[in-house]
């Protein structure tokens, strides 16, 4: 084995320990399912951990000599496979691709230079989720993409396509579609793909929602985040459940939004609303609205009876820690549990009793550290870092805020 070479194994699932070797001899002879990060010089050893009776159940290879190891084809428990990240023309894969193993049932090829889809890839016919992402330019009309009939999730974002890439209506099994940062102009496409559920248009340049949306009958999560959307938001389809819209330049909640009777979870988070939270679903569960520059919590959130999840983070709330209990009861019920220490002001006052306080500090720590022998210029050293974390320190302390909330609750 190379010098330096090491491989990082962990046994699946998670909870258990991480275990890291230099050698295969310490490697305990086991059929249990093994997840390994292979690093640049360490493909080879693919072949010697199967020989010794270890089933790979997911991989993550740097390619070295520019082609797939043929030690592939006999990981017959390899059901993961990452290449992500092998567009670098060192570590780029040329080919290799037959030894693909057949059972396999995810595939990353993010950022891998592709600038078509391999044939080979049609042999892998339990291939349920494919990531194309990043590979700028890539054909996906060539016929062979089309031939995956149990392919469920599709990633193809910031592959600069200016279209919907024809032809996926063949797959009856997609319902997770991406086409994330593309700088799409013809739509057309996407009105036949009636079989989505889950479709990602995170920053597409849309300024207007597209009519193609109100053909698919089952979709019931969108994100648009990223998006200047100025109207059409009756194309939005009535059966949605998860929308999100951050980043989205509102200014208002759309009118529109009160139709879809099935939204659960919405997230407005990062656009600065000041009104129309009458139009925001009755039904609604989880409410996102992060940097919103909110002052104060709307008071139409009380018409949201189901509401059980609510972030109100980096919004300059007002209220002190008094006033907070009664300002977040006015509007939610007793049960509801919000995070408030990500929000919450401390008083002017506190603030001033907490600068005063590290003026103190400081000052104390001069005193013993030039008693103890160090220089004065070690001295004002740490007491100047010493100055900056009792002024960080507020941002950490705006918990009792929530206790109040916690106590409120317990107390209704």
């Amino acid at each position: 084995m190379p010098h330096g070479t090491s491989v990082v194994a962990r046994r699946l699932p998670h909870p258990a320990p991480d275990l890291t070797i230099s050698t295969l001899a310490p490697l305990p002879l086991c059929a249990a399912a093994v997840h390994l990060t292979l690093k640049l010089s360490d493909w080879h050893l693919v072949g010697s951990l199967g020989a010794r009776g270890i089933h790979i159940a997911g991989l993550s290879l740097a390619v070295q000599p520019r082609s797939l190891p043929a030690a592939l084809e006999g990981m017959t428990q390899l059901s993961t496979l990452s290449l992500a990240g092998n567009s670098w023309p060192p570590l780029r894969v040329y080919g290799g691709w037959q030894h693909l193993p057949r059972q396999l049932q995810q595939l990353d090829l993010r950022n891998c230079g592709l600038s078509d889809v391999p044939r080979e890839l049609t042999a892998l016919t339990q291939l349920s989720k494919l990531c194309l992402s990043r590979n700028e330019r890539i054909w996906c009309n060539n016929g062979w993409l089309l031939e995956l009939k149990q392919l469920q999730q599709l990633e193809l974002s910031s592959c600069r396509h200016d279209h919907v890439p024809g032809g996926l209506s063949r797959l009856t099994c997609l319902t997770d579609l991406r086409l994330d940062n593309n700088p799409i102009e013809d739509w057309r496409g996407l009105g036949f793909l009636d079989q989505l559920r889950r479709l990602g248009l995170q920053r597409c340049r849309l300024q207007q929602l597209l009519q193609e949306m109100a053909l698919l009958t089952r979709l019931s999560s969108l994100c648009l985040a990223g998006n200047p959307l100025r109207g059409g938001w009756q194309h939005l389809p009535a059966q949605l459940q998860q929308l999100d819209l951050q980043w989205c330049g509102l200014r208002r909640v759309p009118a529109e939004l009160a139709t879809l009777t099935q939204l659960r979870q919405l997230s407005l988070g990062q656009n600065p609303v000041t009104g129309g939270w009458q139009h925001l679903p009755s039904r609604l569960q989880q409410l996102d609205l992060q940097w919103c520059g909110l002052g104060e919590v709307p008071s139409d959130l009380a018409a949201l009876t189901q509401l059980c999840q609510l972030s109100l983070a980096q919004n300059p709330v007002t209220g002190t820690r008094q006033r907070l209990p009664r300002l977040l009861s006015s509007v939610l019920s007793p049960r509801f549990w919000v995070p408030v220490s990500d929000f919450v002001h401390n008083p002017p006052s506190h603030a001033v009793r907490m600068l005063f306080l590290s003026f103190c500090f400081a000052f104390y720590a001069v005193l013993w550290l030039f008693t103890h022998g160090l220089t004065l210029f070690w001295c004002w050293y740490f007491a100047v870092f010493a100055s900056l974390i009792c002024l960080l320190m507020p941002r950490h302390i705006r918990c009792p805020g929530g206790a109040l909330v916690a106590a409120h609750r317990k107390n209704t």
